[in-house]
């Protein structure tokens, strides 16, 4: 059936062609809402546990503005297209971007350090109220009360850090050992991520990684 004609998308299970326009039938899966249903509160899963926060000072995050304005600078020089992962560089904050990718950096090097299973701590960013470009990352327990993971980040932060750098493990590649340009399901992208994966880049969370160690 045509589009024009008023059958269709309706439901003809025994003529072969449309009654009203006379164009061919065929298969198709038809999508009707019968029902909705909307709830007073969404749905949501509650719970208490101990959680880092990780802030970057004014310092840094003009460092941070100064080099992602040399980079994209150096990239539209070029004129080459703009590489896979650094389109990132204009359309989010520098800031968000780097602390987003330092959190899912230090993740990684979380079970080989302080053997910590990944699935008990995630890492999150939130956009500071009032601030147009400042973001707080959290490491948070997975569990109601807490098991010690995020702990165990606050206390091995800096030698986090360096082993998110450089320390290679079997199944994991580490930032400066990966041989992706920008950041890939080995050395970045974390499965789970709150945020979506979004904003991750690995060269931004290197600055972070090497100002801590």
């Amino acid at each position: 059936m045509a589009q024009i004609c008023s059958g269709y998308k309706e439901l003809l299970p025994k003529e072969r062609r449309c009654p009203l326009c006379s164009k061919l039938t065929r298969k198709a899966v038809i999508v009707k809402t019968l029902s909705e249903e909307k709830f007073e509160q969404p749905f949501r899963t509650q719970f208490s546990a101990p959680m880092v926060k990780v802030a970057i000072n004014s310092s840094a995050r003009e460092y941070l503005q100064h080099n992602t304005l040399e980079t994209r600078t150096n990239l539209t020089r070029s004129g080459e297209p703009i590489p896979p992962g650094y389109q990132q560089l204009w359309e989010y904050s520098s800031t968000l971007i780097a602390i987003h990718s330092f959190g899912h950096q230090i993740m990684r090097a979380l079970q080989l350090v302080a053997r910590v299973d990944p699935k008990q701590v995630n890492f999150t960013v939130v956009k500071e109220l009032g601030e147009n470009n400042n973001y707080t990352g959290y490491f948070y327990d997975t569990s109601d009360g807490g098991n010690g993971a995020a702990e165990a980040v606050f206390k091995h932060l800096p030698k986090l850090a360096s082993a998110a750098r450089a320390m290679p493990a079997a199944g994991y590649a580490y930032a400066l050992d990966c041989n992706c340009n920008t950041g890939c399901a080995k050395c970045l992208i974390q499965h789970g991520c709150p945020d979506g994966n979004i904003a991750l880049l690995k060269q931004m969370g290197l600055l972070l990684l090497d100002a801590i160690a």
